[in-house]
C-alpha cells in the first residue's frame, strides 16, 4: 500500500537520484568475519545477502573469514568481492594490498569518524592538573613515565591517535629507528605500560577502561563513545568493574579515526557492478521497518518502509529491512559514497608519523 504524508516518516524523505545500473558478475561474494553467536539471529549477515540479491538480482553468498587479515586476502585473491573493514585494517587493504574504498558506515551519530579521547580518574594527579589553569601542570606534558593501557591489536587506531598528538603537539620526540610500536609508547609512558593482545580479557577499548578502573593505569585511551556504552548504561547492564560514571574524567580528543569502510579490489570488481553494488547499499538508508503504525483514514502497516517511494513491503521478514540490517548487521546508521583518499587519507597521514604503528 501507499503510505504518504505520514507525520514523522515523510519529513525523512529524501530523494536518492540513483538510477538503475545492470550489475555485471553472475554473483556477488560478501567477507564476514565468523561470528557463531549471530548465526540464525537477526544479526546475522545472510540477511544482507538477502536484501542485496533482491536488490542486484544476482545471487549473493556470505564468505566467512576468520579474521580481518583474511578479510584483506580474500578480498585481494577474489575469493570475495567486498567486505567491512574497520579504519586500520581498511588502511592497511589500501597502502599494501590495492585495495579501495567503496563506501563508508555512518556511526550512530550519523558520522563518518570518531574521536579517540584520554580518560583519567577525576581523583589522580592528572585530573587535578587539568583544571587548575596552571600552564607548568600540563597533563599531557605529567603523561611521560605515567602507566597507560592501550587498545592494541583490537583496536589499533586508539593506540595510534594519542602517540600522533604527542608528536605533534611537540610532548614527544620519539627514536625514529625501526620499533615496535610498545617501544614507541614505553619511550614516553612508563615501562609498565601495556598494549592489550587479542587475547586479552578483557581485550581492546573495554581492556583500557577496565585498566583504569581497577588502578592497573592512571590513563586509558578509548573511542569517544567507549565509556558511555561500558559504564553508563543501566546498572546491571554495565561491566562489573565499572566506576561511578562521574570518577572518571575526559581529557580531551586526541585524534579522529574515519568509520568502518566498504572495501573491494578493483582489479577484480567491474566500475558497473561497484556502482550498481554501492547504489544497492546506499538504498539501506531509505528503509525502515513499521509495526502497526496508524493513521486515521490510511489504515494501519507494518512492513518495510521505503521513503524515497513512500511505499510499505508487507511480504518481505523484518531482518532484511534497510534500518535493521544497519543497526543489527554493519552496526552503523548508513553508508555513504567515499573514496579511499577522502576517507582514508588523514589517517594514512598520521600513521606516517608514529613508529611502529605498521
Amino acid at each position: 500500500p501507499l503510505v504518504s504524508n505520514i507525520p514523522g516518516i515523510s519529513a525523512y524523505y529524501t530523494d536518492n537520484g540513483s538510477q538503475s545500473i545492470t550489475i555485471t558478475i553472475e554473483e556477488l561474494i560478501v567477507a564476514f568475519e565468523l561470528d557463531e553467536s549471530k548465526l540464525e539471529t537477526n544479526s546475522d549477515p545472510i540477511h544482507l545477502a538477502e536484501f542485496l540479491s533482491i536488490e542486484l538480482g544476482i545471487n549473493v553468498s556470505i564468505h566467512y573469514v576468520n579474521s580481518q587479515s583474511e578479510m584483506i586476502e580474500s578480498i585481494e585473491t577474489g575469493e570475495a568481492h567486498i567486505g567491512f573493514l574497520p579504519s586500520s585494517s581498511s588502511l592497511i587493504g589500501w597502502k599494501l594490498h590495492n585495495l579501495s574504498v567503496l563506501g563508508a558506515i555512518q556511526n550512530k551519530d550519523q558520522l563518518t569518524q570518531r574521536y579517540s579521547m584520554a580518560l583519567v580518574s577525576n581523583l589522580g594527579e592528572l585530573a587535578t592538573a587539568s583544571s587548575d589553569n596552571e600552564s607548568s601542570t600540563d597533563p599531557f606534558a605529567m603523561m611521560q613515565g605515567r602507566v597507560s593501557c592501550f587498545t592494541g591489536s583490537q583496536s589499533p587506531i586508539h593506540t595510534i591517535l594519542p602517540i600522533h598528538y604527542l608528536i605533534e603537539n611537540e610532548y614527544y620526540s620519539p627514536n625514529q629507528e625501526n620499533v615496535e610500536i610498545i617501544e614507541t609508547i614505553r619511550g614516553y609512558f612508563g615501562n609498565q605500560s601495556s598494549l592489550l593482545s587479542s587475547s586479552s580479557t578483557p581485550a581492546g577499548e573495554v581492556g583500557a577502561i577496565s585498566c583504569l578502573s581497577e588502578n592497573v593505569s592512571e590513563i586509558a585511551f578509548v573511542g569517544e563513545d567507549a565509556l558511555e556504552e561500558n559504564c553508563n548504561q543501566e546498572e546491571q547492564e554495565n561491566q562489573d568493574w565499572c566506576m561511578e560514571i562521574d570518577q572518571y574524567l575526559s581529557l580531551g580528543q586526541v585524534g579522529v579515526s574515519p568509520s568502518e569502510s566498504v572495501m573491494y579490489n578493483p582489479s577484480t570488481l567491474d566500475s558497473r557492478s561497484r556502482a550498481a553494488i554501492l547504489n544497492a547499499l546506499v538504498t539501506l538508508n531509505y528503509q525502515m521497518y513499521l509495526e502497526n503504525y496508524s493513521r486515521p483514514g490510511f489504515g494501519t502497516y507494518t512492513g518495510c518502509y521505503d521513503i524515497s517511494t513512500h511505499k510499505v513491503n508487507s511480504d518481505n521478514n523484518r531482518e532484511i529491512c534497510g534500518d535493521e540490517i544497519l543497526n543489527n548487521i554493519l552496526d552503523g546508521t548508513g553508508i555513504v559514497r567515499t573514496n579511499s583518499q577522502e576517507h582514508l587519507g588523514l589517517l594514512s597521514e598520521v600513521v606516517s608519523v608514529v613508529p611502529g604503528a605498521y
